[in-house]
Parts: C-alpha cells; structure tokens; sequence
C-alpha cells in the first residue's frame, strides 16, 4: 500500500492507531465509520506531529511545516 501510494506521489504518514483513536474521542467521535476515520486521520495530520515518508527517507512535519 505505501509502495502504491509513493509511486503516485502521495504523502504518506504512518501513525500510531491507538494515538489516533484517543485524539478521535478527545475531538467527540465516539462511533466509527470509513469516512469519520477518513476525517478523524485527516485532522489527526493537520494538529499533531507526523512524519511524511519519501521512499527510504523520512520528512519530520509539524502542523503543515517542514523540519
């Protein structure tokens, strides 16, 4: 999936899926559908801290800002 999602020049982010769950509660979301997870991902990228892989290389971003 990683592999498919660089060769389309996507970003791609992998987080941790208890962290995600907990910040999705913190924001309200108790029920859990594909496009809330959708959402909840969405925000969970633009307000924490995530690190965008590029191939073998990693970018640290924090809120939308290159490190």
């Amino acid at each position: 999936m990683v592999d498919a999602l660089l060769a389309t020049s996507l970003p791609v982010a992998k987080v941790n899926t208890k962290q995600a769950r907990q910040f999705a509660r913190a924001c309200g979301q108790l029920s859990k559908t594909d496009s809330m997870d959708a959402f909840i991902l969405a925000d969970y990228g633009r307000h924490m801290e995530t690190r965008l892989f590029e191939g073998k290389k990693q970018r640290h971003y924090t809120n939308g800002t290159k490190d």
